[in-house]
């Protein structure tokens, strides 16, 4: 099992439901080293390094607007407890 996941979808449409994108976590992970979300073009939309599993995340937007609904590839980078370093990555669909 992979030390930490993202939600397949999140709706940033400001109900208090589902709003961030947001890395859940288990008890082996210190640390995101870093967490991407990409376009279907390619393109960098979100990135934020060194930051607690649970906290922030990314809010739909990108250079201030709302990015469109759509399939986004994300990739993470954790530091484990144990020293190491994993990289995960997944698809996660923005509804709005």
């Amino acid at each position: 099992a992979a030390p930490a996941y993202l939600p397949n979808a999140f709706s940033p449409n400001g109900d208090g439901r589902n709003d961030l994108l947001t890395v859940y976590a288990g008890t082996g992970v210190a640390e995101v080293l870093l967490m991407q979300a990409y376009n279907r073009w390619g393109g960098l939309v979100y990135e934020a390094q060194n930051f607690a599993p649970g906290s922030g995340g990314w809010d739909g937007t990108h250079k201030g607007e709302a990015t469109p609904s759509g399939v986004y590839l994300c990739r993470l980078r954790l530091l484990l407890l144990d020293g190491r370093e994993v990289e995960i990555g997944g698809e996660v669909l923005l509804v709005r």
